[in-house]
């Protein structure tokens, strides 16, 4: 896994055009914060960038998670074991998804998450992000 710490003093061209990759990045809650770091500075908002190799587990189901993740590229799928020991796939997660909305609230994943292609991903803040939402309540029509 490789960690690329991004930080608001960069140039806003550098961190918001960041993603050519990611399809949907115009649109989605992951592009809305990054610009809002550079917009309300107040807010605090910075993010950490990784990268999973295909085929590996980022968590496992009840595993602390810091920050919010959303990917960025590649895909993704959370799923959870059931009590026989079979894997059940909850969600396919593609660039521009939250890899679990519950991480805004808490800092426990409720699911394992398993790389299924190469992903990148970026993970903000939770205290930012939560602010964030308060203060620019449009947001949520993004989760």
């Amino acid at each position: 896994m490789t960690e690329k710490p991004v930080t608001v003093g960069q140039s806003k061209d550098d961190v918001i055009s960041s993603d050519p990759a990611c399809p949907a990045y115009e649109l989605n809650f992951c592009h809305a914060l990054t610009k809002l770091a550079h917009e309300d500075p107040s807010l605090g908002l910075r993010f950490k960038e990784r990268t999973i190799a295909a085929r590996r587990p980022i968590w496992r189901a009840r595993d602390q998670v810091e920050g919010v993740p959303a990917i960025c590229q590649g895909w993704a799928v959370t799923s959870l074991t059931l009590s026989d020991g079979r894997r059940q796939i909850l969600s396919i997660l593609l660039p521009g998804d939250l890899i679990a909305g519950q991480l805004i609230l808490q800092p426990v994943c409720p699911v394992s998450v398993e790389a299924v292609s190469d992903l990148h991903y970026r993970s903000f803040n939770r205290d930012a992000v939560i602010t964030a939402l308060r203060r620019h309540p449009a947001l949520i029509d993004m989760l």
